[in-house]
């Protein structure tokens, strides 16, 4: 394991900006925590975007506080929504990658449209889209049809990518 030396991060000025994990060395805790942190606690110090790949702290934004009870880093508090059908969740709704959870948030978008694979990835957070519509229609018996489609990435480049559509219950495919 790599070990940040961070002796000099008091002496650097407000203004300056560090790495992730220097943040993380700070805090005694792990770059995911910290991404974590900065994603969920409104509170904790936000990530500034230099470039496509370089993402920083500023430093003065990072700094523990000196009085007591008046902290920045803490845990972020994130209230846990059940999933339909599922029960309680351990993880909230909006970000667990749980297949359970990535197949409830794929079905209620078929449910109101077509879903391309660039839109499960991109808008629902789910990376392997077709193994998800895979055990929907195999263990779960929903009627799902593909259609290929060209579709434009984020970039302009135009991609032959899957679309995916829920038949009603009780329509049979005309094949």
């Amino acid at each position: 394991m790599n070990k940040v030396n961070i002796s000099g991060f008091d002496q650097l000025p407000d203004e300056a900006v560090t790495s992730v994990k220097v943040i993380a060395a700070v805090m005694g805790n792990g770059v995911s925590t910290v991404w974590r942190y900065a994603a969920l606690n409104p509170d904790f110090p936000k990530p500034i975007r230099l470039s496509a790949r370089c993402t920083r702290f500023r430093v003065g934004d990072s700094r523990i506080p000196q009085k007591p009870g008046d902290v920045i880093m803490r845990k972020p508090q994130v209230k846990i929504a059940p999933i339909e059908g599922q029960g309680e969740s351990k993880k909230p709704r909006s970000h667990s990658n749980a297949a359970h959870a990535q197949r409830q948030r794929l079905l209620d978008a078929l449910r109101k449209g077509m879903v391309s694979t660039l839109d499960a990835r991109r808008d629902l957070d789910i990376l392997a889209p077709a193994a998800r519509v895979h055990e929907l229609r195999h263990r779960f018996g929903h009627q799902i049809d593909l259609v290929w489609v060209q579709q434009q990435t984020e970039c302009g480049k135009l991609h032959r990518v899957g679309m995916y559509v829920l038949r009603p219950t009780g329509e049979s495919r005309n094949d």
